[in-house]
Parts: structure tokens; sequence; C-alpha cells
């Protein structure tokens, strides 16, 4: 059992964030596109599909949360309070993945803190060699390959 506990005196992280320049976005990723087959013909990918069932080479739920957080951004570069340069995006689990999608396909992301992300996405090394799973997210990134919309990867 953990016994340990945190201070009595926790300071409160979003004042301490505020005060060091920091600020946040959150989003819930179901305001985008629910994470479910059930609402592939509803959300942003119902939208672009005029309510009709995506085909497989439609978007999937992880590019329609990259892709909302690409317009997160697009509001932020407006706000004269907000530097859109130092503008990063973070995900877990799945929400990493999406995570990884934006920084591809959009490169006005500086960085991205991208947390569990899996084998399947982001994981590049096991037990301190490179994996033969790493994601095809990492390898993109990594070669300055262009995606699948065209856009050129950074390094």
């Amino acid at each position: 059992m953990h016994l340990l506990s945190a201070p009595a005196d926790l300071p409160d992280s979003t004042k301490l964030l505020l005060e060091h320049g920091w600020g946040f976005v959150g989003r819930a990723s179901t305001d985008v596109q629910a994470d479910n087959g059930a609402g592939l013909d509803k959300g942003i990918i119902g939208l672009m599909n005029k309510g009709k069932p995506r085909s497989m080479s439609d978007w999937g739920v992880l590019r329609a949360w990259a892709w909302g957080d690409g317009r997160i951004l697009d509001y932020l570069e407006t706000d004269p309070d907000v530097d859109a340069k130092k503008v990063g995006v973070m995900g877990h689990s799945r929400g990493g993945k999406a995570a990884l999608v934006a920084m591809v396909d959009d490169p006005r992301f500086a960085i991205g803190y991208i947390s569990s992300s899996g084998a399947g996405a982001g994981s590049t090394t096991t037990n301190g060699t490179t994996s033969s799973r790493a994601g095809p997210a990492i390898s993109a990134i990594s070669s300055g390959r262009t995606t699948s919309t065209g856009r050129r990867c950074r390094s």
C-alpha cells in the first residue's frame, strides 16, 4: 500500500502555470469525434462525409482529433495574449497517438508531450535497443518524408 500523501499546502498547479507565463487549453475528444465506430457518420468525419459512413481511405478518429487540435491552434494564433509559435500538443494513450498525428500534419505545433502512446505509435525503444515495432509516425517525422496529406514532416 502506498502511504505517501501530498503536502497539506500543495500549491495550485493552475496558478503556478499562469504565474510563470504558461497557459493551457483542454478539449474533450468527443466534442470533435466520438471514439467508437457507431459515431463515424457523425462528428467531423460525418460532417465531411455528409452523414455517410467513412470509407477505409477516409479519416479515422485519431486524424479527426488531430484536426481539432489544429483548429484550437487556429484560434490561439488570433489571441494577442498567446505566442502561438510556442504552443505544444499533448496526449495520453490514444490521445498520444492523436498528438503525434497533429504534430506530423501541422508544423505549427512547437513541441509535443506524448504519454504512453504504445508500441503501435511512438515507442521507439525496447530495453535500450531500437524496436522493430516503432510507429510509422515517428519514422516519418525522423526521416523527413511527407505525410499522406502531402506535408513534409519536420526533422
